[in-house]
């Protein structure tokens, strides 16, 4: 009994599954062009983050990421910002009473389809980190919620393209 009742279960699932669709882009295209972000930030590695972001949202959503934009849908990306600003003490830190800060990132995103329409949208993401007792901790804990913010910003604007422009 508890046998068929796990093969039942497994069967039906939970409704969830994980596959490559059949995305398509507002011009009914599934190939997309997303070069290097323009970085303009002293952050180098950034520009870097937000381009494998988008490139693998826009894979993992089922579009075919190419290198050349000659008849193609395209995905320009700029990376405009990235400030950390204090947010407070935190209590329960010990002894040496972390501050917790946040990064601020700021991203301009331009959808241009093979018609030559285009679309652009700005987008910003924070992500809260704790300062680390030395330098070199609250730098990695900087960078950690850097690529967090990237991701998630790469997450909206692969959204963006589908619901927006």
């Amino acid at each position: 009994m508890t046998w068929l009742v796990l093969g039942v279960v497994g069967i039906a699932g939970c409704g969830y599954h994980f596959r490559v669709g059949e995305a398509r882009l507002p011009d009914g295209e599934r190939e997309i062009c997303i070069p290097m972000a323009n970085n303009r930030t002293m952050d180098v590695v950034a520009g870097h983050w937000l381009t494998q972001a988008l490139r693998g949202q826009a894979i993992q959503s089922g579009l075919v990421v190419v290198d050349s934009a000659e008849d193609t849908s395209r995905l320009e990306a700029e990376l405009l910002s990235v400030h950390s600003n204090p947010r407070g003490v935190s209590i329960n830190a010990g002894r040496f009473r972390a501050q917790e800060q946040e990064v601020v990132v700021k991203v301009s995103l331009v959808f241009s389809t093979v018609g030559g329409d285009k679309s652009q949208v700005s987008l910003e993401e924070r992500e809260s980190y704790l300062s680390a007792p030395d330098l070199t901790g609250t730098e990695t804990n900087r960078m950690t919620a850097l690529k967090r913010a990237v991701q998630r910003l790469a997450e909206t604007g692969m959204d963006r393209i589908a619901t927006v422009f």
